[in-house]
């Protein structure tokens, strides 16, 4: 008797167990190929620049009312008048010098939104590329003082990157920063020479943010951004979306992950499992303590069908 009653104890368990799983739904495996959860930092390196504690929020205002103004002309790079090009330089340096900003300041510039833009644009990025662009063309100058700028113009350039990479939570910035870093890290690379302490220090740092964008940033791209379903070059699945979302040691990629989400609840033959653990890990996450992570979970939430037409 007593057996029989376990018996039927352990199928109750098993049926229920099943009938948990099918209502919150099972999601795809995740490739073990994007299971990149660690984040990745530059703790390990020795600073290329100092950059103070000062506020410098005003300044990188300065930058985008600038980049407003003249962006007809900036967006061309190569060809902004001189009296631009400086002030571009001018304004990175006067950057550089005021120190840094906050998460707060930065991330309130761009919507809690799928595939958002900052309401920016890419001002940090194309004024670093009119600063470098000019600081090339004072490199080649026999000035000394020319040069000593141009050397300060692409420190101000790679510094500016850093602190966008550094200080905000959010993906799309954050992605700027690293192409700031890479520009004005490449002319420091080109124009350190050899056999110096400084030029050891630049070559560490090319190599770390080769192997960010190659290793890391682009793979995880790959799963947030360009996920598709049933295609014969499918690698990334739904399921390292999920596993982003909920485990993604590297914030600003939980929360991209998170708002990704939202348009995945319309992606054409996703499957009912899918559909079930996303709606259900959106739902878990509206209630989480973290304020931005139930931001971005409720933002999924609201995300529509017609949102995603618009989008695409």
């Amino acid at each position: 008797m007593k057996i029989g009653i376990l018996i039927s104890a352990a199928i109750i368990a098993i049926i229920t167990a099943v009938t948990i799983i099918g209502m919150r739904g099972v999601a795809d495996r995740p490739h073990r190929t994007y299971s990149l959860l660690e984040a990745r930092t530059f703790s390990n390196l020795s600073p290329l620049v100092d950059i103070s504690s000062g506020d410098a929020s005003a300044a990188y205002e300065d930058m985008i009312n600038y980049y407003k103004e003249f962006s007809s002309s900036l967006d061309t790079i190569d060809d902004v008048p001189a009296d631009l090009s400086e002030r571009a330089i001018d304004f990175v340096i006067k950057a550089h010098e005021a120190g840094t900003i906050t998460s707060a300041f930065i991330d309130k510039k761009i919507p809690m939104t799928p595939n958002a833009k900052p309401d920016f644009g890419n001002a940090f990025q194309v004024i670093g590329d009119v600063a470098m662009a000019r600081a090339e063309e004072l490199r080649l100058r026999e000035n000394a003082d020319a040069k000593a700028r141009a050397e300060k113009a692409a420190k101000a350039v790679f510094a500016m990157g850093y602190t966008l990479f550094e200080k905000s939570k959010r993906v799309p910035i954050r992605t700027q920063g690293i192409a700031i870093m890479t520009s004005g890290g490449t002319a420091l690379y080109n124009w350190s020479g050899e056999g110096n302490e400084f030029a050891a220090n630049v070559q560490k740092w090319t190599d770390a943010l080769n192997s960010l964008i190659e290793d890391y940033w682009k793979q995880k791209s790959e799963v947030v951004y360009t996920l598709r379903l049933n295609t014969p070059e499918l690698r990334a699945t739904i399921g390292n979306l999920l596993e982003y979302a909920y485990d993604d040691k590297d914030y600003s990629w939980r929360i991209e992950a998170i708002l990704a989400l939202g348009r995945v609840k319309y992606m054409p033959n996703r499957g009912k499992g899918n559909d079930r653990a996303v709606r259900s890990c959106i739902e878990d996450l509206k209630g989480h303590k973290d304020p931005m992570i139930a931001e971005a979970a409720a933002a999924a939430d609201k995300y529509t069908r017609e949102d995603v037409k618009q989008m695409n």
